[in-house]
């Protein structure tokens, strides 16, 4: 009985200290970079392709590359983990090329600070004749 007791405090401070030390943030605005490269089905860069985040659009420069901003909401414990519920779609269209289009990931994890500096999604695409 006595190691069942010190087991279920053991679990409690485990996981239920660090919500009480840590600082949360919850519906926080966070700006992410969506720094997209546009390329054709033979690895040419696309220039002056349309790329859209949302109701946000940005045009490729002559590498293909655009950085799209956009603010979305995120929520977690700081330092730890966090998730940014992304609604909408990344979508690209250039003429003379198929339009091409994916819905937005949720991100989640140590790997995205929204609370310090936000984060910069890379996606790479490829656009058809």
């Amino acid at each position: 009985m006595l190691i069942i007791v010190i087991t279920v405090v053991g679990l409690v401070i485990a996981f239920g200290l660090p919500n009480l030390v840590l600082p949360k943030f919850a519906n926080k605005p966070t700006t992410l970079v969506f720094r997209v490269h546009v390329l054709d089905d033979t690895g040419v860069p696309i220039p002056n392709a349309n790329v859209f985040v949302g109701n946000v659009s940005e045009q490729t420069d002559l590498d293909g590359y655009a950085e799209v901003k956009h603010d979305y909401l995120g929520k977690g414990m700081k330092g730890l983990t966090g998730t940014c519920r992304m609604l909408g779609d990344l979508r690209v269209e250039a003429p003379g090329f198929l339009s091409w289009r994916m819905p937005l990931p949720d991100l989640l994890g140590r790997n995205y600070n929204y609370v310090d500096k936000g984060a910069t999604v890379p996606y790479e695409v490829t656009l058809h004749r």
